[in-house]
């Protein structure tokens, strides 16, 4: 006899099952949720801080870090404070990074990966420093630094091409040298009031930045630290800055005017080599120009030298190609070599009353200066001073023979040496270039003729001069008579003569007494 067998199942055991199964399903989730966070920690390799035990820092990886990367705060329970050298340099998959707050401290080439995918950064807060080379090479297009930084590692930005904006915060004291060199997308920099130094090199070579306020407690522009960027336009200097180091905006291409303040006692050399500068005026506070200081400034037409600079440095002005003209005040003392060398616009010089040597290559291939004054001061005019000055016709000294060098018109014209009577020590050739008596001239410009109701005309000859200009009113039978007689207080004075209606004809000539 058959049997059916048959199970019975009680609704209540149903109802146990199905609540069993979801505890179950709650567990696993559960265990799930807080195996996530062991997963994070154990990617990591930490050492605890001698001193410090609670504390610990982050020397190694388990694993290549890919993706998005939170670092995290504590770990074990333990507080993340630093992060060692060199961590995170072979991961070069990571696309962000997250720090959690407590960290403090960022070793040196901590992230630097090279052509890797990095590209956003979030810098807690509690970071203080950030480690040399850090972040260089990256191609950060986002970085967020934290308020509490107080020193940034030398190279620690260097070449992070991408990088369009930084804010440096107020916290932040310290800037060290090459940090953000060529970061060349960089358009905007703003720098927390509190930084009291800027290392050479530190925003060298970020060609896209347009504008930079130095802050405030700054006092000094360090060497290159801006050179190469060549779409600077604007800079502000504040009142506090009082020296301006070598090479400060060398080829800053698009920098045609700066202002510098009064503070400011001392000019680096090269500090504006070949920048677009096109005019500067000096403040009173500055004693010298240094060698180099414009070099190949090729734009610029107009300098205002104050009477407080004493020296003029080695190839100052060499191939300052659009200068036209150069007054070089009384209060220079020296010229160095090769100062206006290449110069080739320059056809109008006034030397100043102080100069006693007239240095090697002063005005070499200065091609377009025609004529040229030298002042009784200089005794000494050292080799090639003038060579190369193809256009130049005439020498007026308005002192004694100076000694002189070798080769000092070589492939120059200068047909003509001009000296001034009772000077002593001429011969009938100079520098194997014929000599002559300079005698005062009448010159016909401008204001040559009838002027306001009167006769009037430029005379040139040396300041300190006495000349006595004549008039005569007939040619043939010769009766000169004395108009006036004129110390000149510079070399071209201009006389005028309001009587000249008084004779039917006129005629003058100059002499010395």
């Amino acid at each position: 006899m058959n049997k059916k067998a048959s199970i019975q199942i009680n609704p209540s055991l149903t109802t146990t099952v199905k609540v069993l199964r979801t505890v179950c399903a709650l567990r696993f989730l559960l265990l799930l949720l807080f195996a996530i966070p062991a997963a994070v920690q154990a990617q990591f390799i930490c050492t605890t801080n001698s001193g410090t035990p609670d504390t610990i820092t982050i020397t190694g990886l388990t694993t290549n870090l890919v993706g998005d990367v939170t670092i995290p705060g504590t770990i074990d329970g333990l507080q993340v404070v630093s992060i060692a050298d060199s961590v995170f340099s072979s991961s070069s998959n990571m696309t962000s990074i997250i720090m959690e707050n407590g960290i403090k401290y960022i070793g040196n080439s901590t992230f630097s990966i090279a052509n890797n995918s990095l590209t956003n950064i979030v810098i807690p807060d509690s970071v203080l420093t950030i480690g040399h080379h850090a972040f260089a090479g990256n191609y950060l297009a986002s970085f967020t630094i934290g308020n509490g930084i107080v020193s940034i590692g030398w190279y620690a930005f260097y070449q992070c091409g991408s990088l369009t904006s930084i804010r440096i915060p107020d916290s932040t004291i310290t800037i060290a040298r090459n940090a953000f060199t060529y970061c060349t997308g960089l358009t905007n920099i703003l720098i927390g009031n509190h930084v009291t130094s800027i290392d050479m090199l530190a925003f060298s070579g970020c060609t896209s930045l347009p504008n930079i306020s130095i802050p405030t407690n700054i006092s000094n522009i360090a060497r290159a630290l801006f050179a190469g960027c060549s779409s600077l336009t604007n800079v502000t200097i504040p009142d506090t800055v009082t020296n301006i180091d070598d090479g400060a905006f060398l080829q800053c291409g698009s920098l045609s005017n700066i202002i510098i303040p009064e503070s400011v006692v001392s000019l680096g050399g090269e500090t504006f080599m070949s920048s677009g500068l096109s005019s500067i005026a000096l403040p009173n506070s500055i004693t010298s120009i240094k060698d180099q200081t414009f070099y190949s400034c090729g734009n610029l037409t107009n300098i205002i030298i104050p009477n407080s600079v004493t020296s003029i440095g080695k190839n100052a002005f060499d191939s300052c190609i659009s200068l036209t003209s150069f007054v070089i005040p009384d209060s220079i003392t020296n010229i160095g070599d090769y100062a206006f060398c290449n110069c080739y616009n320059l056809t109008n010089v006034i030397i100043g009353n102080q100069i006693t040597t007239i240095a090697a290559g002063l005005f070499d291939s200065c091609s377009n200066l025609t004529s040229i004054t030298i002042p009784s001061c200089v005794t000494n005019i050292v080799g090639a001073s003038f060579s190369y000055c193809t256009s130049l016709t005439s020498v007026y000294f308005k002192g004694n023979a100076p000694s002189n060098g070798l080769n000092l018109f070589y492939g120059a014209n200068a047909s003509i040496i001009y000296y001034l009577p009772n000077a002593l020590g001429w011969d009938t050739t100079f520098c194997d270039r014929p000599t002559s008596v300079w005698k005062p001239q009448l010159l016909g410009d401008d204001r040559f003729g009838i002027n306001t109701n009167q006769f009037g005309f430029n005379i040139f000859w040396a300041s300190g001069m006495t000349v006595v200009v004549e008039g005569c009113t007939n040619l043939v039978n010769l009766s000169w008579f004395p108009l006036r007689t004129n110390t000149l207080s510079k070399d071209l004075v201009y006389f005028d003569d309001p009587e000249w209606t008084n004779y039917p004809n006129c005629f003058y000539r100059v002499r010395w007494p």
